[in-house]
């Protein structure tokens, strides 16, 4: 039996589908035209000059000093901006281009997932290295650096790229067909094939592994950082000699940034939470034909791409320096150049 899901949600919630889960429609409805207004700005516009503004951020912080997380963050602002790019394109060229064919699916659908999965492990990276940093901090100076998490980020993009590749394995498909003949591009609807619906249920069962990393994960770095805030709230540097006061305090002042940066990595994590938690649970759904509520779908899609907008916003207000650089630049005062978390 053919999938409703995603075509009831092409009918009702038509540019949440196109942009963000590959179906067509073909209708200019109200609706749709609606949701594509809602869609531009509070996702394309504001992602792609947000994603801008926290990569100058990004880049002009690594000038001054580089060190292995803030790689994963330019990689992640990276990939939000590259996916914000290819969201408006893509629902551009499914939007006006009247004939659909296998090449185009083939080419649009496995970008689309790709970077869908790709925020989840690099929020699940980010995660794995402030547990590193905050709970093995000796293991991590001696053991992590810049490359380690340069070459991480390559093999989770090659997994990550190796998994969409799946349809093309003849284990799943990046078409559909509607009750009434037509092709649409859907790679994780339900598939009446068995052996297609693997692709699916490996993309769910992968962002839903991710989320369960990232919970776990934060969950003990937010235990130690509660633990960590309470020394540095009472810690009081030694009076017996001058040296080894000003180690103990350079220690303490690397723990506080420690923790102030692991604070900004929960922020972020938790947006992925609340934005692709219900957007992963949807497509397990999908794969066992369960029927959703197709304005519940179309919400859930939404917010789904909401998350590349809201990831830079927290990247840019949660850090100090950077509201600083934001006030002065709108008050005209020459701003502080100090990278303070």
């Amino acid at each position: 039996m053919e999938n409703t899901t995603i075509q009831n949600l092409t009918e009702f919630f038509s540019n949440s589908s196109d942009t963000l889960n590959g179906t067509d429609s073909r209708r200019p409805t109200h609706s749709s035209l609606s949701t594509f207004y809602v869609s531009l700005c509070i996702i394309w516009i504001p992602g792609f000059f947000t994603n801008l503004l926290a990569l100058f951020f990004i880049i002009r912080d690594i000038k001054k000093a580089i060190f292995p997380a803030i790689v994963l963050l330019l990689v992640l602002c990276t990939s939000d901006l590259t996916a914000i790019c290819f969201s408006f394109t893509r629902h551009m060229i499914t939007r006006y281009i009247r004939s659909v064919n296998y090449s185009m699916c083939a080419s649009l659908s496995p970008i689309h997932t790709f970077f869908k999965l790709y925020s989840g492990v690099m929020n699940s990276l980010m995660a794995v290295d402030r547990v590193m940093a905050i709970c093995t901090p000796f293991f991590y100076k001696k053991h992590v650096c810049v490359n380690t998490w340069k070459v991480g980020c390559l093999i989770a993009a090659a997994a990550v790229a190796t998994l969409n590749l799946f349809p093309l394995m003849g284990l799943g498909s990046y078409t559909g067909t509607r009750s009434t003949g037509e092709m649409y591009c859907t790679s994780l609807s339900y598939k009446e094939n068995p052996i297609e619906r693997i692709y699916g249920l490996a993309f769910g069962i992968a962002g839903i592994m991710c989320v369960f990393t990232i919970v776990s994960l934060n969950g003990v770095v937010i235990r130690t950082v509660l633990k960590m805030s309470t020394r540095i709230v009472t810690f009081v540097p030694s009076e017996t000699t001058t040296s080894s006061s000003d180690n103990t305090s350079s220690k303490a002042n690397q723990t506080s940034f420690e923790i102030a940066f692991a604070k900004l990595m929960l922020c972020l994590a938790t947006v992925y939470l609340v934005c692709e938690t219900p957007y992963n649970v949807l497509i397990l759904l999908q794969q066992f034909n369960v029927p959703v509520n197709r304005s519940v779908t179309g919400y859930i899609h939404l917010i789904s791409g909401f998350s590349y907008t809201v990831d830079p916003v927290v990247y840019i207000l949660i850090r100090k320096t950077n509201r600083k650089r934001i006030v002065d630049f709108f008050c005209r005062r020459k701003g502080s150049t100090i990278a303070t978390y």
